[in-house]
Parts: structure tokens; sequence; C-alpha cells
């Protein structure tokens, strides 16, 4: 079980289908923290990603939290007042 994900790069629409299998697969290993330091580009689908994330880790009685959110990130969770994720 390994609690902590490390994720670079782009969280977008471009990226979304294998960013979902990759995540599917980290939340049924036990993942609850998203390190996001080295995202440098996040859009709606990104964001739709993390929120779906959260919801089945809420449906467990856990949740996900956002750790070291980089600049673009905090400006694009903040901007859609889900900025709640960040721990």
């Amino acid at each position: 079980m390994n609690p902590e994900l490390a994720l670079d790069g782009r969280l977008t629409i471009h990226m979304a289908a294998d960013l979902q299998t990759r995540l599917a697969l980290a939340l049924a290993g036990g993942m609850e923290r998203l390190d996001l330091r080295a995202v440098d580009e996040i859009d709606t689908a990104g964001v739709q990603l993390l929120l779906a994330c959260d919801q089945t880790l809420r449906a467990q009685g856990r949740r996900l939290q956002v750790l070291h959110p980089s600049p673009p990130v905090v400006e694009v969770l903040t901007r859609y007042a889900v900025d709640g994720l960040m721990s």
C-alpha cells in the first residue's frame, strides 16, 4: 500500500484518459495523497479527476490530500473554489 502518488507535467484533457487509469490504480492501492509540486498545467479535466478521486475516497471514509501544489495548481483550484483539497 502506497498512500502517496507524485504527478508531474500536465493534468489536462489531453492526458485525462491516462491519468484516470493511473489514479484508479493508485486509489485501489491505498493512495490518499497526491504530490503536485511538479505539475505545470491543470485544466477543468484535471480538476474533475481530482474531485473524482476525492469523491471515491470520501465514500470510503477518507479524503484526498493535495500536497505541495505548484503555483498553476493553486491558481486553478482557487479559481474553481476547490482549494479545500490542498493540505
